[in-house]
């Protein structure tokens, strides 16, 4: 059954896993006169500090939408750009980040040929932080997945997703409302928070209000 995601409901519970889709590094890049690669780089360096504040805050799982698959349909010079970010970033940035506070790092979504990512897994460690980084990544594709190794198996298909985690939190900078095809199982209950500033502009603060925010919340699943 889908409860395998095992969802909680305990009021003022600690959010184990939040999603977050870092839009507007393009109108970013616009607004400071910087090349759209120095914007996703300087995306990345953002995402440490909030990777600093969200561990520290006691969250499990973070999953960030690096990528759709859908973005790689746009021009050479915006492919290039965050594929070369990515790539430059989650090595010089991410990898020591998550050595040192001993976070398990896994590439999530199709591995072309062309940008290619590094391995799947990338750091491993015996804990329970994760970091899922998704690139060219389609949740359609991540349920087929699912599906096609399930088989026969009487186990939930959610099992063999590539992020078997529900989501508590999802949060999407640049003000659009939209979940882009992310983590569409996992983010089946989750709360979602769409902001109107570029990824860039987020503070601590604001996620800290958004922590605080979910904690007053009792979600009761229909009870």
């Amino acid at each position: 059954m889908y409860t395998n995601l095992n969802f909680h409901s305990e009021e003022n519970a600690t959010p184990k896993h939040i999603a977050i889709i870092p839009d507007g590094g393009r109108r970013w890049a616009r607004q400071h006169g910087v090349t759209y690669k120095e914007a996703y780089l300087a995306s990345i360096k953002k995402i440490v500090d909030l990777l600093e504040e969200l561990y520290r805050n006691e969250i499990q799982y973070v999953s960030l939408y690096f990528a759709s698959a859908f973005n790689f349909f746009r021009s050479k010079y915006e492919i290039d750009s965050f594929y070369e970010a990515s790539t430059e970033g989650i090595l010089r940035d991410l990898v020591p980040f998550s050595q040192n506070k001993k976070v398990t790092i896994k590439i999530v979504g199709y591995r072309d040929e062309q940008y290619k990512m590094p391995e799947k897994e990338l750091v491993s460690f015996k804990t329970n932080r994760k970091l899922f980084i998704c690139f060219n990544y389609n949740s359609f594709d991540e349920i087929e997945s699912a599906f096609c190794k399930k088989g026969d198996s009487k186990e939930s298909f959610v099992n063999f997703l590539d992020i078997p985690y529900p989501v508590d939190i999802l949060i999407r900078t640049g003000g659009a409302q939209t979940l882009s095809g992310f983590l569409l199982p996992q983010l089946a209950f989750s709360r979602l928070f769409f902001l109107e500033k570029l990824f860039n502009d987020l503070t601590l603060e604001d996620v800290q209000n958004i922590l605080i925010t979910y904690k007053r919340y009792n979600l009761k699943y229909g009870e």
